[in-house]
């Protein structure tokens, strides 16, 4: 039984790790985009 949750506790971890990715490459470039887009540079 521990291992499954060691196996659990692992893919939580990498899809953390794959979330944040997500959104430094995908997301801010957009975000970036965005704000130029419409004048509202923070």
């Amino acid at each position: 039984e521990l291992s499954a949750m060691d196996q659990v506790i692992g893919i939580m971890l990498v899809i953390v790790v794959i979330g944040l990715l997500a959104d430094k490459i995908l997301f801010s470039p957009v975000e970036r985009f965005l704000h130029r887009r419409w004048g509202t540079n923070p």
